[in-house]
C-alpha cells in the first residue's frame, strides 16, 4: 500500500491572518473541499525564530502559546473570516465533525480571562459551531455549562444510534471530570436550528474512581463500543492512561451537577513521558478467518529540543478484556499532535526540515493490516499543514501577510468499493464490486453483525459470521433467527 495526495482546491493571496505561524496542533476541519471552505487553529506569533525558523520547542511552547493565545481561523472560497481574541486565550478546534445533509456541527474551546467567546464568563468554557453547504453560511456560539464555570473545551461528538443520542465530551479542570451533554435525536432539530440548549438535554460530570492524582481527561477522540466509553487521559508524569466508563452506569441528570460522581476504571497505557493528547480509534482486524475489535491509540510523545512531537506510539486496546499492548512506535516521528483515521489506518503530518523558505513535510500513515508506516513525497516551503477530518490534508504556504491555502486528498492505493444487498427467505445475498469500473472484487472479506434495533451502527452489534467472495465477487449468509442484521467489507 502507499499513500499520496490528490489537490482539491486552492485559494491565495490570504491577508486575513496576521502572525500566523505553525503550532504543531493539525487541528482542522474540511467543511467543504472544493469552494474550499476550513476551520482550523493556529498561533499567532508564539514562536520564535531562533536558528530554527518555524520549529516549535518544548521549552517556549506552553508560555509562548499562553502568551500569544490560538486563534481560529475560517475560509469559506474567497472570504476569510478571523476569530481574535486578547491575549491569556486559547481558541481551539478539537472535535471531529457532525454531518447532516444540510449543516455541519463542530466546536472547541476558549480559556482566559473572558472565558467563553467573551460573555463575561470567568472560566474557559466551549463553543459550538455549524456550516450550512447550501448557503455557505457559519455561525457559532458559546455553550457554557449550565451554572458551573469550571474549564472546559468541546473535544469530542460521539453518535450513538443503540440509545437514541449524540454526546457532546467535555474536559474539566476540577479534578479528573469528563463533562457530558446527551443530545436526544428528537432535538437535533433545533439544536441545528438554533444552537440552542434545550431542557430536553442530560448531563452527566464524572471523573475514574480510581485515578491518581492530579490527573487529566485530554483532549482526543473517544470511542462508544457495545454502551461502553473510552476516553483517553494522562497522569502528572504525562504518561499515557485510558478511562472506561459503561454507559448504564453514567447517573444521568436534567441539570449539571454541582460535583463529579466517582465511576468507571482508569488503566495505565504507558510510560511515554511528555505524551500529549492521545487520541483513540475503533478498528477491526481479519486474521485467519475472524474478526477481532480493538481500538488503536495514537501517542505522539515529546522530548527535548524536539520540533513537534518527537516520537510515536501505537498502541491497541482489547475492548472486551481492556487488555493492552504496544504495537510499534516510530522514533523522531516528529509528528503532529492530531491524527485523522479511515480505512484502517492512522494519517498523520511529519515535520522534515526547517529552512528559510519554509517547513519541508510529508504525510504518513499507520498501516494496521501490516503493522508498518507509509510515507507520501515531501511536500516543501510550507508554513504548516494539518490533517482534516473527513480525510484531507490542508497545506499554508506564503506568509502571513500573503498566504495560499491549499487542501488535498489522502489517498492510498487500493481500491473503493461498494456492497450491494438482497435478503429473501432467510439468505441474505452481496456482492461486493469496484466503484472505478464496476468490475467484481474476489476474496473481499465480509462480516456479519446481529444488532440490537434497526438504528444501531453496523460494527455496533455482535459479529455472528464472517465470509469471503468468490470471483464473481459473491457472498451470502444464512441468518438463523430474525432479528437486525448489519454488514461491514473489512478487506478486499
Amino acid at each position: 500500500m502507499s499513500i499520496s495526495l490528490q489537490q482539491v482546491s486552492q485559494i491565495g493571496g490570504i491577508i486575513a491572518f496576521s502572525g500566523f505561524t505553525n503550532n504543531g496542533l493539525g487541528r482542522s476541519i474540511v467543511l467543504n473541499p472544493t469552494l474550499p471552505a476550513i476551520v482550523f487553529d493556529f498561533a499567532p506569533g508564539a514562536f520564535v525564530d531562533s536558528g530554527a525558523k518555524y520549529v516549535m520547542s518544548v521549552d517556549i511552547s506552553i508560555a509562548e502559546v499562553i502568551a500569544n493565545g490560538v486563534v481560529v481561523g475560517i475560509i469559506i472560497g474567497s472570504q476569510v473570516q478571523q476569530i481574535l481574541y486578547p491575549q491569556s486565550n486559547l481558541l481551539t478546534i478539537l472535535t471531529p465533525p457532525l454531518w447532516f445533509y444540510n449543516v455541519i456541527i463542530f466546536g472547541g474551546g476558549v480559556c482566559g480571562q473572558y472565558g467563553c467567546l467573551l460573555n463575561a464568563f470567568s472560566s474557559c468554557g466551549p463553543w459550538l459551531g455549524e456550516y450550512n453547504p447550501s448557503n455557505n453560511n457559519f455561525n457559532y456560539t458559546c455553550m457554557p455549562f449550565p451554572s458551573n464555570n469550571i474549564i472546559t473545551n468541546l473535544f469530542d461528538i460521539i453518535i450513538d444510534f443503540e440509545n437514541q443520542n449524540i454526546y457532546f465530551i467535555h474536559s474539566s479542570s476540577v479534578d479528573a471530570g469528563l463533562g457530558i451533554f446527551a443530545i436526544p435525536f428528537s432535538e437535533l432539530q433545533n439544536l441545528v436550528t438554533n444552537l440552542y440548549i434545550s431542557s430536553n438535554w442530560l448531563f452527566a460530570w464524572i471523573e475514574p474512581s480510581n485515578a491518581p492524582s492530579p490527573f487529566y481527561i485530554y483532549p482526543g477522540n473517544g470511542v462508544l463500543y457495545n454502551d461502553v466509553f473510552f476516553f483517553s487521559g494522562a497522569d502528572e508524569y504525562d504518561d499515557p492512561w485510558f478511562y472506561v466508563v459503561a454507559y448504564d452506569e453514567i447517573p444521568w441528570a436534567q441539570s449539571f451537577p454541582s460535583t463529579p460522581t466517582p465511576i468507571g476504571t482508569a488503566y495505565q497505557l504507558g510510560s511515554a513521558k511528555y505524551s500529549e493528547m492521545p487520541q483513540l480509534f475503533l478498528n477491526y482486524i481479519y486474521s485467519n478467518g475472524n474478526i477481532t475489535p480493538e481500538i488503536l491509540v495514537y501517542v505522539p510523545e515529546f522530548f527535548a529540543n524536539a520540533g513537534y512531537y518527537a516520537d510515536l506510539n501505537i498502541y491497541s486496546i482489547d475492548p472486551n478484556t481492556l487488555n493492552y499492548y504496544q504495537l510499534t512506535g516510530w522514533v523522531n516521528a516528529n509528528c503532529t499532535a492530531r491524527a485523522i483515521y479511515f480505512d484502517g489506518t492512522l494519517v498523520f503530518p511529519n515535520y522534515i526540515e526547517a529552512t528559510e523558505s519554509g517547513i519541508t513535510f510529508s504525510v504518513s500513515a499507520y498501516v494496521r493490516s501490516s503493522n508498518s508506516f507509509i510515507t507520501s513525497q515531501p511536500i516543501q516551503n510550507l508554513l504548516d499543514v494539518k490533517v482534516s477530518e473527513p480525510g484531507y490534508v490542508v497545506t499554508f504556504s506564503g506568509s502571513s501577510s500573503n498566504m495560499t491555502v491549499t487542501i488535498y486528498q489522502v489517498l492510498f492505493q487500493k481500491t473503493p468499493a461498494i456492497v450491494s444487498l438482497v435478503y429473501a427467505d432467510g439468505v441474505l445475498q452481496g456482492t461486493v464490486t469496484s466503484l472505478n469500473d464496476n468490475t467484481p472484487l474476489p476474496n473481499a472479506v465480509v462480516i456479519l453483525f446481529s444488532l440490537a434495533s434497526q438504528n444501531a451502527y453496523s460494527n455496533a452489534g455482535t459479529i455472528v459470521d464472517s465470509t469471503t467472495t468468490d470471483d464473481n465477487g459473491n457472498f451470502q449468509f444464512q441468518l438463523k433467527q430474525a432479528g437486525y442484521y448489519g454488514v461491514q467489507l473489512v478487506s478486499w
